[in-house]
């Protein structure tokens, strides 16, 4: 994880994965910020169109290269799009 960490700095870019909040401790003690239930600040498409399944609780893990996670804080009332697979 650290090194992964180490790629995504050198890159610049951000970095965003999710997690439960069981498993966000693992990933702060890698290096990674954490933004408390943060999946609530998503919205989810598969390819097909279709939303996966409520994971509602979910943290957000990052890392913030480019601002994208401040001006996601500094603005509550928008929403990101991530496009994935169901779980």
């Amino acid at each position: 994880m650290r090194e992964i960490k180490r790629y995504i700095e050198q890159s610049g870019l951000t970095a965003v994965g999710f997690c439960s909040p069981e498993t966000s401790q693992f990933y702060a003690k890698c290096g990674y910020q954490i933004l408390v239930h943060g999946v609530q600040r998503f919205s989810f498409v598969t390819k097909d169109g279709q939303a996966p399944p409520d994971h509602a609780d979910d943290d957000v893990l990052y890392i913030d290269g480019g601002g994208l996670i401040k001006e996601l804080v500094e603005n509550p009332g928008e929403n990101l799009v991530a496009y994935r697979s169901p779980w």
